[in-house]
Parts: C-alpha cells; sequence; structure tokens
C-alpha cells in the first residue's frame, strides 16, 4: 500500500539577508509559513528504486531524488521503493517546493521504515538522524503549526 504525503509550500513572511559569506552563501533573517498549496510525495515499497515526476519537467537535479541518493549512500545500499512525486507546486516561484519535497521524504515513515528495516546497524552505529548537517541543506524547516523565524545561513537551511 503506497504512503502519500503532502508537501507544503512556504512563504517567506520575512525575508532579510544580512551578509555575504566567503563561501558564496548568504546570511539571512527570515520568517516562514507554511500554506495549504502542495506537491504530493508517492512512495511505495518495490524491489528497486524509481523515480518519477508527474507534472512540470525540473531542470536539473531533484531534491528528492539527491534527498534518495543520499540516504542510499549512508546506507550503502539501494532504496527498496518507488517515488512518484506529483508536481504542483509552481516552480521558482519562491515557495520552497523542492525543499519541502525533500523534507517530506526524508522525514517519511517510510525513509525511517528503510533506515531500519533495510540496514539493521550495530550499537552504536550512527542512523539517519545523525548524518551531517550538509546533508540535510535547502531543507525548508517549517512544521506547518505557525509562522517560524530562520535566522541561520542559507546553507544551512
Amino acid at each position: 500500500m503506497p504512503l502519500i504525503l503532502p508537501a507544503y509550500a512556504k512563504l517567506n513572511l520575512t525575508l532579510d539577508v544580512t551578509g555575504r559569506r566567503p563561501d558564496g552563501y548568504h546570511d539571512i533573517d527570515s520568517v516562514m509559513q507554511t500554506i495549504s498549496l502542495h506537491d504530493l510525495i508517492w512512495i511505495e515499497r518495490t524491489d528497486c528504486r524509481v523515480f518519477d515526476v508527474v507534472g512540470p519537467m525540473i531542470a536539473g537535479e531533484n531534491l528528492v531524488l539527491k534527498a534518495a541518493r543520499e540516504l542510499e549512500g549512508h546506507l550503502s545500499r539501494a532504496l527498496p521503493f518507488t517515488i512518484r512525486l506529483f508536481k504542483r507546486l509552481p516552480m521558482g516561484a519562491g515557495l520552497g517546493g523542492g525543499s519541502a519535497d525533500a523534507a517530506a521524504f526524508l522525514n517519511t515513515r517510510a525513509a525511517s521504515a528503510v533506515v531500519t528495516e533495510v540496514h539493521r546497524r550495530p550499537e552504536g552505529r550512527p542512523g539517519i538522524g545523525s548524518q551531517p548537517r550538509r546533508r540535510r541543506r535547502h531543507v525548508c524547516v517549517t512544521d506547518g503549526k505557525g509562522p517560524e523565524s530562520a535566522s541561520r545561513t542559507a546553507q544551512a537551511l
């Protein structure tokens, strides 16, 4: 039975660029709010990983696929499920659609189940929650419960 998850868009209620770092990223202060507009992530257990986008084609690498590949690298194993992204958010509109999609995938019970079931770790071996922060960048930080403040580098968000 597939798992179908919404990946909610966010609006920046405020966004201040407070500086530019030597690495090319910017320091920001922002207040974000999720809205009801969303993409859908459809995940079903299969024998191999399949990624499919329904909707407008995405230029470059999709963040859900990138997150899936990073999770595979962390597990040293292919993910045994199909991921279908129903793209309903307009791309390039500043709504955080790609980030929301990746966050929905990474926070799903399916991804957690894969970590537990496929890669039974010896005691003390790090799990998905302990991945380096660099693997979680560009993931929307809102939880949908109200406006949230963000004050970090754009890279860390």
